[in-house]
């Protein structure tokens, strides 16, 4: 009956899908069954087990109850189900086909004829060969599991190994310190009910309770704490509750803390996201509309298109690293999307320029290099004139390493110039106009010959200074008069002269013997001795680990040799073309500055060219700022990176604790004076003035950096012989007046303090009322530690300069104000407040060796004198003001400020309130960051720093609070940067230096919002290195920190550009010793920067152990393939190596 009503069984379905095994694979497992004489055992407990019984059903559930040999048979049972299942599998498995050779088959196929093609081509076709891949990861069978195929040195006729050992290790390090899941250190907040709690204690309450007051019992507050009221409020886990302990570990230790990025709780708090999400869509909508009401303004474009950073920043997950590719290309995609919109709608040529501008940068990060290059020449095809769109085709051209090739970089500056003249000439163009074109020109020219400097032609970038300078300063009478510039005929008859000058070799400015083109044209100079190039040293025969040395050396050689032109007439042993610069070559560099502003600026570019400070000027200095931050212009390091201190004493693997200066770390006072200075920085950018120029190496930070005489990178600056006779000349014609014979002096007392003396007496029996040439000349003598003839010739000219014109007399400040501060840098305060008693005197008498005035007793400071000093100050101040002398109005306020700090029983608050209520004077005439803004700050700095040096009392607050603000308004000072580290040096827990550098130096310096002011530079960047450098482990910092503030440097748009950063990261990676890094770090740079031959010549300088023959080969075989210049060639080295192997192999 039973059997009766179980249901009929049904047949299996079957399905499309379903394929039966073909029939040579049933075959074998129907005979491998035949032949298996043995039945597979089934378990006891299977129905068709003979031995299953009902018995034996009834057994098992009668002693169901024994427990333990219960679960022994159930075990039991388990595995032999386990076993049963898997013979099973075996039993159905496949096994492989063995097919007879002389049967046919489709899995193969047997061509015995080839193919017909082979003979004809050689070669099989490429689209009939299978594609093979390796599988193991580089691993071989029979060697050391570690021993893997180095996928970069093997090649097709050779495979080769290397050694992981340890790879492992440094991979896992690697990831955990570049995954994006890396754990994180997550920020914590105090809870918002535990916030209300302790802010409800009265301010007049003598003690914080460590719980909210209740009246309640002490049995009740018992049951309170274990108990708490907000458990269920703030979602506490209760020990009862299913997540238990073990899942605590995402919860804060302190139970009055919760992580940051936890869902917010807090009434207070719900609405912030939405808030802020609300925030930006409201700025979109009002921007949308500006741009709608308002198409022809561009202000309201770049605003809406600068606007979609800001969504970007709000749209992205807060715990990835960085911006990914995806999320940069889909912003890129927008924004450019917006620039074309603008572009339709604004039809003005200036602000056409900035979108255009806009348009290139972000195409430049989605499209491809020839769409880039085919925009970039449709757009300069519609706007020839436009300055800003030149100057970014030319970084883009420079810095492009698979188009760059030196001779067409060159062409392409050589046509920027040719329509930058063309614009100039045209008819109607204004005077502003035409000055701004005359300053890109001569901007170009810079850009130029430092390009090809670097490249290795330094004679053709020296040839084109001469002729610049001999044609805008040494210009004969005849062509002085009138403007030629827009008479061809004119011009042309001025040209034919100076190209008569030029092919006769006579000696030019900077060589000795020169005269100029002036006295050239009244009476021919003799042509100078003939001179003679030493040999070269011949590398052939050299065997493979020695030929680069060698080759090295004698193009360093050959290198220092070739940084001046020669002439026809010099003798060389073997022929260079490069050598000789003819006029053919420079007629094209040649600008015209008819107004006396562009001759100035000309002067500032030719000091740029030759890594020197700007003129102290601060109108020349407003100018040439932009320059001295451009990364093009200062793409050098000025120290010896070899032996500066950050690599010297201790190896960055250790990371011992070191500074720019290392006396960041020390009290005032115990630096060394020499390499220990606090204010000493690689790469100093500040307003140039006095101070700065004439500084002594221990007092404060001087504007001259070490000058190159003798390095191994003498290819890539100028002869100092050579700039110093240049400036001579100059300087003796009273060319660039008072303001270039000051900065001559200060440079010769720096390179040639023996002949320093002799050149300012010089200058002063030409001028003898000047009393700034009186007062450059103390300062020499100062800087010398001559102090009591210093002090001699400041009272003479003081004394001399009340029998001048009252024009003249303006002037004394300067010897006032050097006078004043000698004493406060020597630490003599009481000096210092006597001396400026003394400015409403009308002269000086002193005793006998002493400068102290016989009659007067400064042991008690009279608030009479006082009073009588302060408005004299005060008088002249306002007078200098009425007249726009800025720069003596910012004398007479130091002079105020520095009158209040030493008659003041506050020293420092004195000056933070007499700084801030003087420097009020230049509001409505000049902007808070104009450069006299900024010599006044440095000067606040500089008295700061003085007051602390010499160990007087002081609040770091105050002076942390003053340097902080002077940051915010330069943030690419130096000053106010290292003497804000120098005071911060001393307090190791909190981490204010990198504080202000992230949010204050970086911020600011890349603000958009000026582009004139603000522009992006690499300073911060490289202080931001090195206070990384600085701050070893027990601080925080580790090799991977330092890289990462390396890897941030390089890939901002300022930096990625930088030789020399790269260069300082290049030198960071060999000197902790990881060779490797420092390679790939050495190729990125060289696709970086192309056309620095230094960063070639580092591979056969420093990694000749840790490349091979091969790749070192390589590296010279990409500098020939720029056409950079090669002093030396190898080639005939490389063919008769080549033909030594060949002979061996035979």
């Amino acid at each position: 009956m039973e059997n009766e009503s179980e249901p009929a069984k049904k047949a299996i379905p079957k399905f499309g899908s379903f394929r039966p095994w073909s029939q040579h694979n049933e075959e074998p497992i129907k005979e491998e069954r035949h032949t298996n004489t043995r039945k597979p055992s089934l378990p006891r407990n299977h129905p068709s087990h003979p031995d299953s019984s009902e018995k034996d059903v009834a057994w098992r559930v009668d002693h169901r109850s024994h427990g333990s040999h219960h679960h022994r048979s159930r075990r039991l049972e388990r595995r032999q189900n386990e076993k049963e299942k898997e013979r099973n599998v075996r039993l159905i498995s496949p096994r492989p086909v063995i097919v007879p050779w002389n049967e046919s088959s489709n899995l193969y196929q047997v061509d015995r004829r080839g193919d017909v093609g082979n003979l004809a081509y050689g070669a099989l076709h490429s689209y009939s060969i299978p594609s093979y891949f390796c599988v193991g990861a580089g691993s071989i069978i029979g060697v050391p599991p570690h021993t893997k195929i180095d996928r970069h040195n093997s090649h097709e006729k050779a495979v080769v190994l290397r050694s992981d050992s340890g790879h492992s290790i440094l991979k896992r390090e690697k990831a955990l310190f570049t995954s994006k899941k890396a754990t994180k250190l997550r920020e914590l907040r105090i809870k918002p009910g535990i916030s209300r709690s302790f802010n409800s204690a009265g301010e007049g309450s003598d003690f914080i309770a460590l719980r909210p007051s209740s009246d309640k019992t002490r049995e009740s507050a018992k049951d309170e704490i274990l108990v708490p009221q907000d458990s269920s409020e703030e979602g506490d886990v209760h020990y009862r509750s299913i997540e238990g302990k073990a899942k605590l570990i995402n919860r804060p230790v302190d139970s009055d803390l919760q992580f940051a990025s936890d869902e917010i709780s807090s009434e207070d708090e719900t609405g912030l996201t939405l808030e802020l999400e609300r925030a930006l869509r409201q700025k979109s909508l009002n921007l949308s509309r500006w741009v709608d009401s308002e198409p022809q303004n561009v202000n309201a474009w770049l605003d809406l298109i600068k606007h979609q950073e800001e969504l970007l920043t709000f749209s992205r997950n807060s715990d990835s690293a960085r911006i990914t590719t995806a999320e940069r290309v889909s912003t890129a995609d927008i924004k450019l999307s917006m620039y074309e919109k603008a572009l339709g709608k604004v039809v003005e040529s200036q602000p056409r320029e900035r979108l255009l501008l806009g348009m290139m940068e972000e195409g430049s990060k989605i499209w491809e290099t020839q769409k880039v290059l085919d925009k970039w020449r449709s757009v300069l095809r519609s706007n020839p004139c436009h300055v800003s769109l030149w100057t970014k085709y030319l970084d883009f051209h420079q810095t492009n390493f698979s188009m760059f090739r030196l001779d067409e970089v060159k062409e392409i500056y050589t046509e920027c110039l040719k329509h930058l003249k063309e614009a100039q000439l045209k008819d109607g163009i204004s005077t502003a106009d035409s000055r701004v074109l005359v300053n890109a020109q001569i901007y170009v020219i810079l850009r130029l010959t430092l390009f090809l400097r670097e490249a290795g032609f330094s004679e053709f970038a020296t040839a084109v200074w001469q002729a610049l300078l001999e044609y805008t300063f040494h210009r004969p009478s005849q062509f002085i008069d009138g403007d030629v510039t827009n008479n061809p005929s004119l011009k042309e008859i001025r040209l034919k002269s100076f190209e008569d000058f030029w092919e006769s070799e006579v000696p030019r400015i900077g060589e000795h013997g020169s005269q100029g083109w002036d006295s050239f044209t009244n009476q021919p100079e003799h042509l100078p001795a003939a001179k003679r190039d030493g040999g070269q040293v011949s590398v052939l025969g050299a065997p493979e680990n020695a030929l680069f040395l060698g080759w090295l050396e004698s193009e360093y050689t050959q290198a220092s040799q070739a940084r001046a032109p020669a002439r026809t007439t010099d003798e060389a042993e073997e022929y260079d073309p490069y050598r000789v610069i003819l006029f053919f070559d420079i007629r094209d560099t040649l600008v015209d500055c008819p107004l006396p502003p562009e001759r100035g600026n000309l002067l500032c570019a030719f000091l740029h060219f030759c890594q020197l400070p700007p003129l102290h000027s601060s109108e020349r200095f407003s100018k040439s700022s932009a320059w001295w931050k451009d990364s093009f212009v200062r793409n050098e390091l000025e120290m010896d990176l070899e032996h500066h201190q950050l690599f010297r004493s201790s190896s960055l693997s250790r990371l011992q604790p070191f500074t720019p200066s290392k006396a960041l770390q020390n009290e005032p006072g115990t630096e060394n004076p020499v390499t220990d200075h606090p204010l000493d920085f690689p790469l100093p950018f500040h307003a140039i003035s006095l101070d700065s120029l004439f500084a002594s190496n221990h007092l404060w930070v001087s504007a001259f950096r070490a000058t190159p005489t003798d390095s191994k990178s003498a290819q890539s600056h100028v002869p100092v012989d050579w700039v110093h006779q240049a400036l001579r000349s100059l300087v003796t014609k009273d060319i660039g007046g008072e303001e270039l014979a000051e900065y001559f002096l200060a440079f010769e007392c720096r390179s040639y303090p023996n002949d320093v003396k002799k050149t300012a007496k010089l200058l002063l029996k030409r001028k003898p009322s000047s009393l700034r040439l009186y007062n450059a000349y103390s300062l020499t003598e100062y800087y010398k530690g001559n102090t009591e003839t210093a002090n001699t010739i400041v009272t003479t000219a003081i004394n001399m300069s009340n029998s001048f014109e009252e024009s003249i007399q303006y002037d004394a400040i300067y010897l006032w104000r050097t006078w004043i501060w000698q004493s406060l840098k020597a630490g003599d305060l009481m000096q210092a407040l006597h001396r400026l008693f003394l400015i409403p005197n009308k002269g000086i008498q002193l005793k006998p060796g002493s400068d102290q005035e016989a009659s007067d007793d400064l042991s008690v400071i009279n608030p009479a004198v006082k009073l009588r000093a302060r408005n004299l100050l005060i008088a002249r101040r306002d007078h200098m003001l009425s007249l726009s002398f800025y720069t003596h109005t910012a004398f007479y306020i130091e002079c105020l400020i520095v009158l209040e700090y030493l008659t003041s029983s506050t020293p420092l608050d004195s000056i933070i309130s007499s700084f801030a209520s003087h420097i009020d004077v230049f509001n409505g005439r000049l902007t808070s960051k104009s450069s006299f803004h900024e010599l006044l700050h440095q000067s606040r700095a500089m008295l700061l720093y003085l007051h602390v040096l010499h160990k007087r009392p002081f609040a770091p607050s105050l002076v942390r609070s003053a340097l902080v603000e002077s940051v915010c308004l330069f943030p690419n000072n130096t000053i106010f940067l290292c003497i804000y580290a120098w005071n911060e040096s001393r307090f190791g827990i909190d981490d204010r230096v990198r504080a202000v550098v992230n949010n204050v130096a970086l911020a600011r310096s890349g603000s958009q919002s000026d582009a004139a002011n603000n522009q992006e530079s690499i300073i911060p960047h490289v202080f931001a290195i090195c206070t990384e450098l600085s701050r070893g482990t027990t601080l925080g910092s580790n090799v991977h920190a330092i890289r990462g503030t390396f890897e941030r440097a390089v890939s901002s748009d300022c930096g990625k550009s930088s030789a020399g950063l790269w260069k300082f990261y290049f030198m960071f990676e060999h000197s902790t010793g990881d060779l490797e890094r420092a390679k790939r770090v050495l190729f990125r740079s060289i696709r970086a920067c192309p056309w620095m031959k230094e960063l070639y010549m580092l591979a056969f300088e420093h990694l000749r152990d840790a490349m091979t023959f091969e790749e070192l080969k390589g590296v010279y075989d990409i500098l020939v393939q720029k056409e950079l210049r090669v002093h030396v060639s190898l080639d005939e080295a490389f063919e008769q190596m080549d033909g030594i192997l060949g002979q061996k192999s035979d």
